[in-house]
């Protein structure tokens, strides 16, 4: 009996230790509770799908949203265009985004006359 108090005593001992772990030995799945100052996180899931660059007339096709420099989407300021990526201002931050490349591994259309042949 005093052998079985005595591991039930180391036990709990360990427990209590187990609980104040180092963040080193912190389960890495468990969710964080840690709260990060700063500034919100900018968003970043802008789809920049065209672009037509003419000086100040330039215009960008954004999540399918027609904007001139200066506009704003989302709380973010359209600051640049060029032919391949915009620069949006957030927060006195940049953000880039760049034009979805086209993908080529995608075949070509087949004509007619390929399809009857299938």
């Amino acid at each position: 009996m005093t052998r079985a108090l005595i591991s039930l005593v180391l036990f709990a001992g360990s427990l209590s230790a187990l609980a104040e772990l180092p963040e080193a030995l912190r389960n890495p799945f468990a969710p964080s509770t840690d709260v990060i100052d700063g500034p919100a996180p900018v968003q970043t899931s802008w789809s920049l799908r065209a672009t037509l660059v003419d000086g100040q007339a330039s215009l960008a096709n954004i999540d399918g949203k027609l904007l001139s420099l200066g506009d704003s989407i989302d709380g973010a300021i359209l600051t640049r265009i060029e032919l391949d990526r915009v620069e949006l201002t957030v927060d006195e931050r940049t953000v880039v985004v760049r034009l979805n490349p086209v993908d080529d591994t995608t075949p070509p259309d087949t004509t007619e006359r390929d399809r009857a042949s299938r």
